[in-house]
């Protein structure tokens, strides 16, 4: 039996589907009561029956049950109050579809706004919208389903010339778009706008804009983008190029931080929508050569810069986190981009990520020097850095698909120790994507690259050193896909080969003949009697 603070909970305060104290009641048509967050994705699934009754329903409303509410209010009160329970809230009305289309409908009019007697401000409109869509998922369905997502779109690609002005106090007069003008002032009866005036104008307009990129990062970009491209509805305004070209212009130009993390996570939903949706798609795009990416659209200049940029926010995990989705999405839209980012230096700050996020997972704390937090929150925090090791691990492994990347983590001190670290310690996604990365370095280190024919064997020695051969012995005890099994076969058959090679390199041809190589007496003491049987023959 349900307990709250030592008393029973009566059966009429419960929910016939969670079986748990109702927060907010709301009523059938057959006049049976369920907790909201519990018949909803009922009736979204399209049953139209009543759960409890099986009685066919004549309306689909939920109407709040006030009376209900206030009784469950009071039980709590009145059973909580000796141990400090706190009562139970009343809840906001959700957002509807008039509401939302009346919200947007005023938007519309202050950014249309073309008079030289009126200062558009949808600042206070776009602040609404953010609280909105904090308060719960059914406001933000209800959003997405007026097509919010076209409306805030529209309004950052329209107002984002201005946005830029205020940067470089460029004048309207010179703005790419055409853009309304603010007010003039009035000196002694005479209209005048003043440099001073125009910047503060567009600053102004700027901080809409980011305002507006913080509702559209807490809405499905990335649904709301791939359904404009899988019917027959026009294309959606997120994926024309003004749009992408807008909120690239936050992410590199922002003046806030929130901003450029708002911005990499639109474009990372952005470029998802566009991604491959087979596995067979995505198989050919991991391995693709080409350079042209799913968008359609060419990513501008230094968008990559500003991700990379991103990952040294040491102090804010939720960039880190954007961050390595955006990349990510780019690796999968283009070969060329993982080329990019090995130019612009992304392969250090994956790798050095590694270490620091496997010691935040153990402690408890978010990636890299954030901020302890209470005990309540360390299980959430772990899996937030190991969310960010897999995101890490799955760019770095679509990078060393490059013979430039491959080139750049072998010339690493830290990538092998790093990757046979997280083999077994993180995930079975992160050991697959280590073991992946592995493959690709220790096999095809120097293929293509202008790195030495050595620099196979010397990736082979630290992954050596590092503990590979036991843990990829391990591995193969263990459940993993077919794929993971193959190259862990291989990645043994070269450590093992390398190991003799090794040896006869620094030994005379007698003592080759007679003594044991010294790595592998050090293997077989490490492994104990499992070695012999999972030995390795070519």
């Amino acid at each position: 039996m349900d307990l709250v603070v030592g008393a029973a909970v009566p059966p009429l305060f419960k929910c016939p589907i969670s079986l748990e104290l109702m927060r907010d009641p709301v009523v059938l048509s057959t006049g049976q009561s369920y907790e909201r967050s519990s018949i909803e994705p009922w009736l979204e699934a399209g049953n139209h029956t009543c759960p409890a009754t099986m009685q066919k329903l004549s309306s689909l409303e939920l109407v709040p049950n006030h009376t209900l509410r206030r009784l469950i209010q009071n039980w709590c009160e009145a059973h909580g109050s000796a141990l400090g329970m706190a009562p139970i809230p009343t809840p906001k009305l959700p957002l509807t579809a008039d509401t939302m289309a009346a919200i947007l409908e005023e938007l519309l009019v202050q950014t249309s706004c073309t008079s030289r007697q009126q200062l558009m401000d949808p600042l206070p409109i776009l602040k609404n919208m953010r609280s909105l869509a904090r308060e719960s998922e059914r406001n933000r369905k209800c959003m997405e389903d007026s097509d919010a997502v076209s409306v805030l779109a529209s309004m950052i690609t329209t107002s984002a010339a201005a946005a830029a002005a205020a940067a470089t106090a460029v004048a309207v007069e010179e703005l790419p778009m055409p853009l309304p003008a603010p007010a003039p002032l009035q000196e002694g009866g005479v209209g005048a706008t003043t440099g001073l005036d125009l910047v503060l104008y567009h600053r102004k307009l700027e901080a809409a804009c980011e305002e507006a990129l913080a509702v559209l990062a807490l809405l499905d970009v990335q649904g709301a983008a791939a359904n404009s491209t899988r019917s027959n509805r026009p294309r959606s305004e997120l994926l024309t190029p003004r749009s992408v070209t807008a909120i690239a212009w936050f992410l590199c130009k922002g003046r806030s931080l929130e901003a450029k993390v708002n911005a990499a996570t639109i474009l990372a939903g952005i470029m998802a929508a566009a991604a491959p949706s087979t596995e067979a798609d995505q198989r050919r795009e991991y391995s693709s050569h080409g350079n042209n990416n799913n968008l359609g659209v060419q990513i501008p200049p230094g968008v990559l810069e500003a991700l990379t940029k991103l990952l040294r926010e040491d102090l804010y995990p939720k960039a880190i986190r954007a961050s390595l989705k955006a990349m990510l999405t780019l690796c999968i839209a283009a070969r060329r981009n993982r080329i990019k980012l090995v130019e612009v230096g992304v392969v250090p700050l994956l790798i050095e990520l590694l270490p620091d996020a496997a010691a935040a997972a153990a402690s408890g704390r978010g990636p890299r020097r954030s901020s302890n937090s209470n005990k309540n929150s360390k299980s959430s925090s772990s899996s937030s850095s190991n969310a960010v090791q897999e995101l890490a691990l799955g760019v770095l492994e679509l990078v060393c698909s490059t013979a430039e990347g491959r080139a750049a983590v072998a010339d690493h001190a830290l990538a092998m120790a790093a990757l046979v670290h997280h083999l077994h310690t993180v995930s079975s996604l992160a050991t697959e994507l280590s073991v992946a990365i592995l493959w690709w370095v220790c096999s095809k280190a120097g293929a293509g690259a202008s790195s030495s024919s050595s620099s196979s064997s010397d990736c082979l020695l630290a992954a050596q050193q590092s503990g590979a051969f036991a843990a990829l012995l391990l591995l193969l005890q263990l459940d993993c896909s077919p794929g993971t099994r193959v190259k862990a076969r291989e990645l043994l058959k070269l450590l093992q080969q390398t190991s003799w090679n090794y040896y006869h390199s620094h030994h005379s041809t007698t003592s080759a003949q007679t003594t044991t190589p010294t790595i592998l007496c050090d293997l077989s003491s490490q492994l104990g009697t499992i070695t012999g049987p999972y030995l390795i023959h070519n």
